[in-house]
């Protein structure tokens, strides 16, 4: 039996069958009523026969860990991505800088395009978020990093267990894509990185948007860092304390593919 719940002005509405009957559900009802079924993961990450899925999810462990990696990998960057929208990436770009009355420098507007993108693209999914659950509480700081950060800590379970299954198939191939625009970016330099397979699995202490203490796993992505020269070994790269535990050493003679 679902409790019946007036839904809050803005807040959007599912259609679900409650004992034979359909009706219009906000979110938090939706979500009880439609328990996810247990299956292969929907991520659309997999390129050959998907593994199962976690209990109560639409994605592996794999897969949620990948898309959080991938919010926080935006995050991380983003201040790099602000910066070389005024010093450009130290590539050639023909048509690619042009001068605005009144900025301190010319701008690179290749940067600028792939800037504006992630951050429409990470305010559309708040906006998602914001019809669902309208008392979250966004962060301060509206950026587009700052809005991948908040996604990783706190929200990225939200759309694993969305009672909306299209949210959960196409939201991690939309994130893959933003953080790789930004890593063409901040990644000039024909480096390349290849996810190691699982993040960092450091114990770390953090606060909750409700200001409670919690210990969680560091989970921050792990890489290794292919450099453009073909002789140079292979790093590891940490986006975390040089301090945490990692499941390799932080170095290796590992060649590319």
């Amino acid at each position: 039996m679902v409790e019946e719940k007036k839904p809050v002005p803005g807040e959007r509405l599912y259609t679900v069958v409650v004992d034979g009957r359909v009706r219009r559900l906000p979110y938090t009802l939706a979500k009880k009523a439609l328990l996810v079924p247990r299956g292969a993961c929907r991520s659309g990450l997999h390129r050959g026969e998907p593994p199962e899925a976690e209990r109560g999810t639409w994605w592996c462990t794999t897969c949620t860990d990948r898309v959080r990696g991938w919010f926080r990998e935006i995050a991380d960057a983003w201040p790099q991505l602000q910066e070389l929208v005024f010093t450009g990436t130290g590539e050639k770009r023909e048509g690619g800088r042009a001068t605005v009355t009144g900025s301190p420098a010319p701008l690179d507007v290749s940067v600028v395009d792939v800037l504006v993108d992630v951050e429409q693209w990470m305010r559309d999914q708040a906006a998602h978020l914001l019809e669902d659950r309208p008392k979250a509480q966004l962060p301060d700081d509206r950026s587009g990093g700052s809005l991948a950060q908040w996604f990783a800590w706190w929200h990225v379970l939200y759309v694993a267990t969305h009672p909306e299954a299209s949210l959960a198939e196409a939201l991690p191939t939309e994130v893959q894509e933003r953080a790789a625009q930004v890593r063409r970016v901040t990644e000039a330099t024909g480096r390349r990185r290849e996810w190691v397979g699982r993040p960092c699995a450091e114990i770390v202490s953090t606060v909750d948007e409700l200001g409670d203490g919690a210990r969680v796993h560091c989970r921050l992505p792990l890489y290794f860092v292919h450099p453009g020269c073909e002789a140079d070994d292979v790093q590891l790269e940490l986006r975390c304390d040089a301090g945490h535990r990692t499941p390799l050493p932080t170095t290796t003679t590992r060649k590319p593919a």
